[in-house]
């Protein structure tokens, strides 16, 4: 999991080096004054230290104070960065991190300061494996890129133009919320470079953790006209238009929601392709793992690999959502999800009824109803319930609008009214 955040981190503390260098370049006479003024100081109390000799050595030496700067800079980043691999990781961190930003700040500064060069090799090494391993298996799949995905999607199926302004509205609109992110990072690097007062140092990290959270919420929020077009509309087809749109950029490509996508697919009877589109998908953190994992169930199930199956089962409990009992709930969901599709495959047929049914009645978007009515009917149809069949196979119909199981719902009802019509001629 670590390797998913190599990029971010090389990058960050990458542009952090260079912030800290342009920092020196444009105060490098005050810089120098101020040094000055302490060498002079310096020298009045202890003559014998040689302070101006060390002064001139850095006049002389401009190129060291401007790598100082950078890593000085850079080392306060690469600290951040680690406080919140700390805090993601481990349960007791936010209280160890605390701690030790109470009885020794300095110390964790001066710990990201050194192992600035040793993060960014790691960092780097990490994130060259995993651009080779996702190479590798899109080339297993048979697509060169994620542009190529989607070349191939074109072929197979139309492009909607009609959402096109839409999808470019919520990407100007994320672009406002990194812009605003980005100017928070500056904020952060300036205060803790020239604010030594702890206390002001502490309030600033709890005042900028309660904004950076906000803004992602914020931030999410940008996208759910795309999200909800497949949640609420039941229209895959036209909700992965508009992530195409979402996705094209003036200079490139970059897939912008792989699960949105996914399941976009699953419900448009492709679990093929879903599979391919999540290949690059950043599984960063245990929820997005969890995502990752329910969606290759799902793809495992329609291709009917009851291995691969049995093996995501496995893999999820090994999972551990951090956010107390909200995260013990959505990860028990997800669990009962995964293992539900297991006894689907096995046959267990009036457990997973049973399932759905409660299922059902928890869902609160309409694909989800969608999702749940065709198993409920697939199952009372195999079952030979066809009443309560039929019952549920007309709710598909009529809520599904564009999701495959439309299709296979009208099929079954054809099958279940040949049958009626055949008890009626033999009565």
């Amino acid at each position: 999991m670590w390797k998913y955040h190599c990029k971010t981190h090389f990058l960050i503390v990458s542009i952090a080096f260079v912030l800290g260098i342009a920092l020196m370049a444009v105060t490098y006479d005050t810089s120098m004054a101020l040094y000055g003024e302490l060498v002079t100081e310096i020298a009045k109390d202890y003559p014998d230290l040689q302070a101006f000799g060390f002064f001139e050595f850095l006049k002389n030496n401009a190129i060291l104070l401007y790598i100082s700067s950078g890593l000085s800079i850079a080392g306060i980043a690469n600290a951040c960065l680690l406080i919140q691999y700390v805090m993601r990781n481990f349960k007791f961190g936010p209280f160890l991190l605390l701690a030790c930003l109470f009885l020794a700040p300095t110390a964790i500064i001066t710990a990201g300061v050194l192992l600035v060069v040793p993060s960014l090799v790691v960092s780097l090494i990490g994130w060259i494996l995993l651009n080779s391993d996702i190479k590798k298996q899109l080339r297993d799949a048979g697509f060169e890129s994620e542009k190529a995905i989607f070349e191939y999607y074109k072929s197979k199926y139309s492009l909607d133009e009609s959402i096109k302004d839409m999808a470019q509205k919520c990407k100007k609109n994320i672009y406002i919320m990194d812009a605003v992110y980005l100017l928070g990072i500056v904020a952060i690097i300036t205060i803790m470079t020239f604010v030594t007062n702890m206390i002001v140092l502490v309030v600033a990290f709890f005042f900028y953790s309660f904004a950076f959270s906000l803004l992602m919420r914020y931030r999410a929020a940008c996208t759910i006209p795309i999200t909800s077009i497949l949640y609420n509309e039941c229209d895959p087809g036209k909700c992965i238009s508009a992530i195409y749109y979402f996705s094209t950029y003036p200079f490139g490509f970059r897939l912008s929601n792989h699960t949105l996508m996914a399941w976009a697919l699953i419900y448009m009877n492709d679990p093929k392709l879903a599979k391919a589109v999540l290949i690059p998908y950043q599984r960063k953190d245990a929820a997005s793992l969890l995502s990752y994992l329910s969606l290759m169930a799902y793809i495992h199930y329609l291709q009917k690999d009851e291995e691969a199956l049995n093996e995501v089962a496995k893999e999820v409990e090994k999972v551990h959502l951090s956010y107390g009992k909200t995260g013990v709930f959505i990860q028990n969901e997800e669990v009962n999800a995964i293992q539900n599709k297991v006894k689907l495959m096995n046959g267990e047929l009036n457990v997973c009824k049973k399932y759905y049914l409660q299922t059902l009645q928890k869902a609160k978007f309409p694909y989800q109803q969608v999702d749940a009515c065709y198993y409920i009917a697939l199952i009372s149809f195999v079952e030979q319930d066809y009443v309560i069949a039929k019952m549920y196979f007309d709710k598909v119909v009529k809520m599904g609008n564009k999701i495959c199981y439309v299709d296979k719902a009208k099929y079954y009802l054809s099958k279940i009214e040949a049958l009626n019509l055949q008890k009626e001629e033999a009565e």
